[in-house]
């Protein structure tokens, strides 16, 4: 017999045993199946909600302050309202995107809304004045 035959014929006698279980030992105790993974997962407890509206993620400090002084600049003055579209325009922002922050815009304060359009609040044309005399300080 070779020695390719003598391995192979000894395989054929030992016991199988799946991979990762505990080997039977001498006595031929029963072997204890290893715990399902599924029983350890716990469902996770549900995310609290905000009370309030937030800022989109998707739009960067800097951009949310343009937005806001574009509110105030397109309305000229608080003399008339502002589009969400006609102010993506002038701060290189696509539409969607600003209309993102109105709610919040106006559920905080800075804005009033009138019908589909906006109309900047008190605080947001101080503050678009004193960007324009110096943005340092506003």
């Amino acid at each position: 017999m070779t020695d390719t035959a003598k391995v192979l014929a000894e395989a054929k006698d030992a016991p199988v045993v799946a991979p990762g279980a505990a080997k039977a030992d001498a006595t031929n105790k029963k072997i204890k199946p290893l715990p399902h993974r599924a029983a350890k997962i716990r469902p996770l407890p549900a995310k609290p909600q905000p009370t309030k509206r937030l800022p989109s993620e998707r739009i960067k400090f800097q951009k949310q302050l343009d937005i806001i002084r574009a509110y105030g600049i397109r309305s000229d003055g608080g003399s008339h309202t502002a589009n969400y579209k006609d102010v993506g325009q002038d701060v290189d922002t696509h539409p969607n995107t600003v209309s993102l922050l109105v709610g919040f815009f106006v559920e905080n304060g800075f804005l009033d809304r009138i019908g589909t359009e906006t109309m900047p609040t008190k605080s947001v044309l101080d503050f678009t004045q004193a960007y324009n005399w110096a943005p340092d300080t506003a």
